[in-house]
């Protein structure tokens, strides 16, 4: 475990779970980070990069909470047990500037929550060029949940976006799906 406190400039480089509160520039980089409750948590932290992490068996793979312009990508995160309820990455507390991109995220146990859950006001853009999977062993209620969030924009990586059946759920809040064709009007 690796617990910052009013950190700044940091590089983790060895840890199996990252808690981060009050810190900036902080960079979680190729770490394997499972069997924990929460592999990387970040409280109030800024300008931040969480990348290239192996991120396995834990309730939330990723949780950001009243922090901004935090950049997370090329992560692999699974789900935990059979009998776990888990999140892939979960951003609450008005955090904003959140970019999330080239994830592999895929749910685990009976009880998968969703591969990625935005509320609290947040704001974020979600690359959609991403792997999201349903858990093997029972019902998933979503890939992506926006739920009294602010502005999240969901940006394809080619021509489309394919989010199946009911995997994108807008409880309330602002969603916007950008598209290419939206940005020859522009």
């Amino acid at each position: 475990l690796v617990y910052l406190e009013n950190v700044n400039d940091y590089i983790v480089t060895n840890a199996g779970q990252v808690i981060a509160v009050n810190c900036d520039n902080i960079t979680v980089r190729n770490l394997n980070l499972s069997y924990t409750d929460v592999g990387v948590e970040f409280w109030n932290v800024n300008n931040s990069i969480i990348e290239g992490n192996t991120i396995e068996n834990n309730d939330k793979g990723i949780y950001i909470k009243y922090s901004n312009s935090t950049t997370i990508s090329g992560n692999t995160i699974s789900g935990g047990n059979a009998s776990s309820s888990t999140i892939g990455i979960n951003i609450d507390g008005n955090s904003t500037s959140i970019t999330i991109s080239n994830n592999s995220i895929t749910g685990g146990g009976a009880n998968s929550n969703y591969g990625i859950y935005v509320s609290g006001g947040s704001q974020c853009n979600i690359n959609y060029n991403q792997s999201i999977i349903g858990g093997t062993a029972g019902t998933v209620y979503g890939e992506i949940k926006v739920d009294s969030s602010g502005d999240i924009t969901i940006i394809p990586s080619g021509d489309e976006v394919i989010i199946a059946d009911d995997n994108l759920r807008v409880c309330s809040g602002g969603c916007l799906l950008y598209t290419s064709d939206a940005a020859d009007e522009g």
